[in-house]
């Protein structure tokens, strides 16, 4: 390709420079695709609790359990990812756990889900109904879920009233509510 440059031709010498600029940036990404083997990889932090707020969603009841998602909303000003398993736990009002914590199911394997600011997640909590068990199997019933992200050493906590059954579980992260 000739370019000719005339005499006060700005116009020749921009586009030149822009010619100039396209070949260097695509330079630039072949370079990184043939020694990286793709495109960059942008990181993105984990969520940590301080950032995220957890409410209670929607109720689906099957074969004795009620199923009610935990919805965790990134209130943060930039993306973050969540993976794996919360830990679950149902407390009293003065924040001690009642029953055991909730058992992780295997229904959705655990994937990285990225959450943008004022996005959510969610993960379904699995409470069997209390009906199916004779007295005193159940708890009382709690003032608070409490759920741990994953890897976090701090609760984020929310209002729910329900009884701990044998069998309380939880699902792996996904996104959305």
């Amino acid at each position: 390709m000739k370019v000719r440059l005339q005499a006060g031709g700005a116009q020749g010498a921009v586009i030149v420079l822009l010619l100039i600029a396209v070949v260097a940036v695509s330079a630039g990404w072949w370079y990184w695709a043939r020694h990286h083997g793709s495109t960059p990889v942008v990181s993105v932090a984990a969520c940590s609790t301080g950032h995220m707020q957890l409410s209670m969603g929607n109720t689906n009841g099957t074969a004795g359990t009620i199923y009610q998602d935990a919805i965790l909303k990134n209130m943060g000003t930039s993306s973050c990812t969540l993976a794996g398993w919360p830990t679950v736990f149902l407390t009293d009002a003065g924040n001690t756990a009642i029953g055991n914590g909730a058992a992780p199911t295997i229904g959705f394997a655990p994937s990285t889900v990225t959450i943008a600011p004022n996005a959510t997640a969610h993960s379904a909590v699995g409470f069997p109904d209390p009906g199916n068990f004779t007295n005193g199997v159940c708890t009382a019933t709690s003032a608070k879920l409490e759920l741990y992200l994953p890897g976090a050493t701090n609760a984020l906590t929310t209002p729910l009233s329900e009884q701990s059954c044998p069998g309380l579980s939880v699902s792996a992260l996904q996104s959305g509510d």
